[in-house]
């Protein structure tokens, strides 16, 4: 009994600083995006990619704007050196 109590306080003492964290990462005055700026045709930061145009269509259902985080893609995948 005293062991599942203990397991008890410990998970729940592990998920309640998850729970404030995800409450943190939710916004109702915006949508918030990340995208690449440069990675046409998919996102573009002039907003002529079909994501943008996704992003877009939520954000008018939910009746918000939308708030882009522009993140290019060569710092995750750096492009392999010239031969």
């Amino acid at each position: 009994m005293r062991r599942a109590l203990t397991l008890a306080v410990l998970a729940t003492c592990a998920v309640l600083p998850a729970l404030a964290q995800v409450a943190d990462l939710r916004s109702k005055t915006e949508f918030r995006v990340c995208a690449d700026p440069a990675a046409v045709p998919m996102s573009s930061q002039d907003g002529k990619g079909f994501e943008n145009r996704i992003a877009q269509l939520f954000a008018e259902k939910l009746g918000v704007p939308v708030a882009y985080t522009w993140f290019p893609q060569s710092r995750l995948h750096p492009q392999e050196p010239a031969r």
